[in-house]
Formats: structure tokens, C-alpha cells, sequence
């Protein structure tokens, strides 16, 4: 099911204010862009329900969202790797075995294997990271909305993650901030912000032919175009 945004709003402590119309398409990966302070973040919230628009309807049927913060402290919040794992599995009232598995399998995934009584607290920024994420897509959730998600990861964790939302991307929406130049080929639509309003939504090749006529982006990261 699309996501759908209409004429939603927030405001932002009495100075910042959003204002969204949007459609984005099931099954693609979305990436979001533009300045700080632009309302990224703001957007992602919105639509994993950790705020409310003050005007608007968002609408995206039935679907679970996992919501991958920006800073995995603000996330973490189980005394364990395995607790943290479980959490959510815990809340769709899986089956023990069934939860047990699932850490198993995640926990080798994702590098953690023979440490699932470890403390979060003891973990590097990277690790920290991997954690977040590990513990959002274990529950399989329909929409799936990261916060510049690869910011402590290294380049192997980077490209094993890319891979894997390759594969999501099937089946799920992805909606992605970055500010990395990098991401922007992996993304099939791109949406631009600017001061809390939609500044260009379109494809991956429009938003990069606009770029190409910056000429140090040009020169640097676009040669081919």
C-alpha cells in the first residue's frame, strides 16, 4: 500500500513548521535529503507515529513501521543483546521457540554471535548501530523508515546492509535520510527538503542529473552523467 501524506503539519517549539503533501509508492526505496534543520527527522517521526501532526491525515492501511533513530543510544533500551532482540517479537505475542530462533539466527547475522547476555552499554558506536538495526528488522515490519542509519558503520557493514534492504525493498517501503552522495544510486525515488516543505520529489536519474549542474558535485561524484 502507498504511504500518503495530506496536508499534514507540524509545528516545531513555536518556530519550525511542516508542511507536507506526499505520496510514495509501495515496495521502493525513498531517499530523503536536504539541510540540516530542514525536517527529516521531523517527516520520519511523523510517520512512525513518535509524533502527531497538529493538521493532516498520514494514511498507510494496516502496516507495522520500524523506525531506526539516528543516534542507536536514543533506541536501546534492554540490558542485554538477546532482551533487546526480543523486545518487539515479544509484543506481536510470538511463540518462545519461535523468539528463541529468531535471536539466534539475528545474532549471527549481524556479528553478535555468543554474546547474547552482553550489556548494549558496553558496545562500540558500530556495534551500537548494528544492534538498532538488528532489532528493528526482526520483527518484519511492512514500512521501514531509517534516520542516516550507516553513520557508525563501517564500509563491510555499510555494503552488508545495502544488500539486505535490496532485498526488503521487494516487499516493503523504505524510506531513508542521508547525506551521503553515495546512497543516492542505490535509491529508486528521491525527495529533497527545504525548510520543512517538499522541495523536489522525483526519480533517482532526475535528482542527479540536477545535481550534475553543480559543477564540484559534477566533477567529483557525477563524471558519468
Amino acid at each position: 500500500m502507498n504511504i500518503c501524506l495530506k496536508e499534514v503539519s507540524f509545528t516545531y517549539q513555536n518556530h519550525f513548521t511542516l508542511n507536507i503533501d506526499l505520496e510514495i509508492p509501495a515496495n521502493s526505496w525513498t531517499m530523503i535529503v536536504g539541510k540540516n534543520g530542514a525536517g527529516k527527522s521531523t517527516l520520519l517521526k511523523l510517520l512512525a507515529g513518535v509524533i502527531q501532526p497538529d493538521q493532516g491525515t498520514l494514511s498507510f492501511g494496516p502496516s507495522r513501521v520500524g523506525y531506526i533513530f539516528q543516534n542507536p543510544d536514543d533506541q536501546i533500551i534492554q540490558l542485554s543483546l538477546a532482551k533487546e532482540l526480543a523486545f518487539d517479537l515479544e509484543n506481536l505475542g510470538l511463540p518462545v521457540q519461535q523468539i528463541e530462533n529468531k535471536i539466534t539466527d539475528f545474532l549471527r547475522e549481524y556479528d553478535f554471535q555468543g554474546r547474547s547476555e552482553q550489556s548494549p552499554n558496553t558496545l562500540s558506536g558500530g556495534e551500537k548501530q548494528r544492534l538498532a538495526l538488528a532489532s528493528t528488522l526482526i520483527s518484519d515490519p511492512d514500512i521501514l523508515v531509517f534516520d542516516e542509519p550507516t553513520a557508525f558503520l563501517d564500509y563491510r557493514q555499510k555494503e552488508k546492509l545495502y544488500q539486505k534492504i535490496e532485498m526488503l525493498k521487494k516487499n516493503k517501503s523504505i524510506l531513508w535520510v542521508t547525506h551521503e552522495l553515495d546512497e543516492l544510486f542505490l535509491a529508486d525515488s528521491i525527495i529533497e527538503m527545504e525548510q520543512g516543505q517538499i522541495s523536489f520529489k522525483g526519480s533517482r536519474e532526475q535528482y542527479l542529473k540536477r545535481l550534475s549542474e553543480i559543477p564540484f558535485i559534477r566533477k567529483h561524484y557525477l563524471s558519468c552523467i
